[in-house]
């Protein structure tokens, strides 16, 4: 599973590699920044279980885009693929690289809509 899991996370059963995937590359609750990787006073990302501090500053979807690529370009091609991909966009807290919210400066009046449909391209 590469993504936002936000199915359980108070006892170890509830965790991805409980649940029957072999990985989990994201962070465990909801609504948190994309790019400090924090929600509410603290931080959640992690690759399997252990916290992965080295993505902080990084916007997820970027993250989430370049794990699921390195999953696929490596699994072996004789064996069955399942990828569960959550993406955390397009859920608040609205943010999103300004490059992709450029994109709309010129087509709305309202930013938030504009960071809305910046949001979309970036997770396409």
């Amino acid at each position: 599973a590469v993504g936002k899991w936000h199915l359980g996370f108070c006892n170890q059963e509830y965790l991805p590699t409980s649940r029957g995937f072999d990985h989990h590359y994201g962070f465990w609750n909801g609504a948190e920044d994309y790019f400090s990787h924090i929600v509410q006073h603290g931080y959640d990302f992690r690759d399997d279980e252990r916290v992965l501090l080295k993505d902080r500053g990084t916007y997820s979807t970027e993250l989430f885009q370049k794990r699921a690529l390195r999953i696929i370009r490596t699994h072996k091609k004789t064996k069955p693929l399942f990828l569960y991909l959550p993406f955390q966009s397009v859920h608040a807290p609205l943010q999103v690289p300004e490059v992709y919210k450029d994109m709309y400066a010129n087509t709305t009046g309202d930013v938030n809509r504009a960071t809305l449909l910046g949001m979309v391209t970036a997770m396409d």
